[in-house]
């Protein structure tokens, strides 16, 4: 089995060899760093306040406190909303409220997150699909998963890495702020300690991740990819979809289902309530062997685009990914 890169053991020792800039600028260049939308400071605050608020409270509030970040958010929000007008056929300017909605279920679904790192709550998790499901246990050899932006991908990969019979292998991009990173990095280190199935690979411009995950396919693992969202460092590619649609995905995942020939299925995580999760297994999107990249993308394009049409209010891509 390969070994997953130790983000934290490379983050100390680059912080070993270097001098530290403690001027009085720079510390608070992190400060205002660490509490701004991308830092953990909100995260760290909320965490206290739900150590002392009752739950469904908590849960109450939510909406409220999300309509104050989304009219801050302001062009930030701008990705979802274009996103929204090309999928539902609506005016740019007629998406604001569906963005608003998209950034609550948002909200909803961090929580459950919290929830279940920090409090120990339970999620439920209901199968569609579960035909197909069991066929993708079945498979003999090294297998992809395709997903989406969708629901709490972390914790429904750690959840179900024990059912496989091999170890499940999910790939993240770094968090653009290095103390949410660590944040991050500390939950799904425990994450990996309770599920020995369950490792994180992260996804970063020095490294050729895609040999050491060609490697675990060859090993007869499963690897699983989020594969709706470009962002910095990620080479893009322009994909024809239904409905006379553009989708912007990562190359990198199409061409790792390519190159390996490895069965390809798609699954998808819908939040249907408090804690609740029903998980959508697709039928193969390449059932294995030779298929050129341009038609493995066109199909994962239409299974996704069936399933964020659908579920838009569940897609959490803040980019612009998908143009008329």
């Amino acid at each position: 089995m390969r070994e997953a890169p130790q983000e934290d053991n490379k983050t100390a020792g680059s912080v070993g060899t270097q001098a530290v800039d403690t001027s009085p600028q720079n510390c608070l260049k992190r400060l205002v760093a660490r509490f701004s939308i991308d830092g953990s400071g909100p995260t760290q605050a909320l965490i206290a306040v739900m150590r002392v608020v009752p739950t469904p409270v908590v849960y109450a509030l939510a909406k409220p406190v999300v309509l104050i970040v989304y009219v801050i958010a302001g062009a930030r929000a701008q990705g979802v909303r274009d996103n929204l007008a090309a999928l539902l056929r609506r005016r740019p300017g007629a998406t604001w409220w569906a963005g608003f909605q998209v950034y609550s279920t948002f909200a909803f679904t961090y929580l459950d997150h919290l929830y279940h790192t920090y409090f120990q709550h339970e999620l439920s998790w209901e199968i569609d699909g579960i035909d197909t499901f069991e066929q993708l246990k079945a498979e003999p050899g090294g297998v992809i998963l395709f997903t989406a932006h969708c629901g709490n991908y972390d914790i429904a990969a750690s959840a179900f890495s024990g059912k496989f019979g091999r170890r499940v292998n999910i790939v993240r991009v770094p968090e653009r702020d290095q103390s949410m990173q660590e944040v991050r990095s500390a939950e799904l280190k425990a994450a990996e300690a309770e599920h020995p199935d369950f490792k994180v690979w992260y996804n970063r411009p020095d490294e050729h991740l895609g040999i050491a995950l060609a490697g675990c396919i060859a090993d007869g693992e499963i690897v699983a990819i989020q594969g709706d969202r470009v962002i910095d460092g990620v080479s893009p590619i322009l994909v024809p979809a239904p409905d006379g649609l553009t989708f912007a995905m990562p190359k990198g995942p199409l061409v790792l289902a390519a190159a390996s020939r490895a069965p390809s299925y798609a699954i998808f995580f819908e939040r249907t309530g408090r804690l609740a999760y029903k998980i959508h297994v697709e039928d193969p999107v390449h059932p294995g062997g030779r298929m050129k990249l341009d038609k493995l993308s066109e199909i994962w394009a239409s299974v996704l685009h069936r399933f964020v049409r659908k579920h838009w209010k569940q897609w959490f891509v803040f980019e612009c990914a998908v143009r008329r």
